[in-house]
């Protein structure tokens, strides 16, 4: 499209006559070829001039995409750890020749725990304008991301968000009622009356906890051969679960507690417990003879036995009562083997 400036006019910048100074602006993008003359008042034109240029108003694209494990709550929050990568990509959306043929790239980390800044920096200068880089963020708990991305010409933009590291497994802890019986070798004896107290539940406190705990406890019974599974979710800010369980069946048993949030930081209390619901089974010898004079050269002996079955499934004898009535309170010469 042609432009004629006239001397003086309102385009004009220099007010002196027989001069012309304008300045031109190109709102097009690409390629732009300007060609200009000049005539002076009684029709002599000069000679023709041209230029070719082009135009790049555009900035360059940029995108942060996390990796796994990742989650985002219902607010919004996004929560990584410090293993899930972070990938940055800037790249310009055109083709070349309309690109200035350069893209760079800043990424600066604040980070609300050791309250310092991180930098990155990248540059490519080549016609297909590409940054794709992958970074991770080591500390824990809050951070702000600050990408910024121009060319050769200054076309900048800007992508600001806010993210949360927690790399932290919810604690479990795993208690037993009464009755409860732990012997001089460590090993755990309980009945099927005895409540087992599990509780998990983040260290922590929000909003550097992802806000969620999930429990999954799985018993092996040795006597049924039998798995029981167990799991409950909660997926508030509280982050706690307590729960109560009871063994029905007798005998050995594999505890095996999972606890995790769902950044999948994960951790296990596996032990052994073992449950004895039969009392001890006490018997006395026969009394032979039955009748017998009873003094101090010739005791009465009586022996008592109790044992319980059957190792190790049993928490074994802890004491034996054994009451003795004597019908005539003058005669007490008697020999008990236990």
């Amino acid at each position: 499209m042609p432009y004629v400036i006239y001397d003086n006019d309102a385009n004009d910048l220099d007010n002196t006559a027989g001069n012309i100074s304008v300045t031109v602006y190109f709102n097009e993008e690409c390629n732009h070829t300007l060609e200009w003359w000049s005539v002076d008042y009684v029709g002599n034109e000069g000679e023709h001039n041209s230029t070719y240029f082009m135009v790049d108003n555009t900035p360059p694209n940029i995108s942060k995409e996390y990796g796994t494990p990742y989650y985002k709550n219902t607010t919004g929050a996004e929560y990584i750890t410090s293993l899930t990568p972070i990938y940055i990509n800037a790249t310009d959306n055109r083709s070349a020749p309309c690109i200035v043929g350069s893209v760079h790239v800043n990424v600066s980390i604040y980070s609300f725990l050791t309250e310092q800044w991180t930098y990155h920096e990248w540059h490519n200068w080549s016609d297909d304008a590409i940054i794709n880089k992958t970074i991770y963020l080591p500390e824990e708990c809050k951070h702000w991301i600050n990408i910024t991305a121009w060319d050769d010409l200054n076309n900048t933009v800007w992508l600001n968000q806010t993210v949360y590291v927690d790399n932290t497994p919810p604690n479990i802890s795993k208690e037993y009622g009464t009755p409860y019986y732990k012997n001089t070798t460590g090993a755990e004896y309980i009945t099927s009356l005895t409540p087992i107290y599990i509780n998990a539940t983040d260290n922590r406190s929000a909003p550097c906890i992802v806000g969620s705990v999930h429990v999954n406890v799985s018993i092996y019974s040795f006597l049924t051969e039998q798995w029981t599974y167990h799991e409950w979710h909660n997926w508030s800010d509280d982050a706690i679960i307590n729960k109560t369980i009871y063994l029905p069946e007798e005998c050995k048993h594999w505890i095996n507690i999972t606890a995790w949030d769902d950044l999948n930081n994960t951790v296990w209390l596996n032990q052994t417990v073992y449950v004895d619901n039969t009392p001890p089974i006490a018997t006395v010898d026969a009394i032979s003879p039955y009748c017998q004079e009873i003094n101090e050269t010739n005791p009465l002996t009586i022996t008592v036995t109790a044992i319980d079955y059957t190792e190790p499934c049993v928490s074994g004898v802890k004491n034996l009562n054994l009451p003795v009535s004597r019908l005539k309170r003058d005669i007490g010469f008697a020999n008990i083997s236990l």
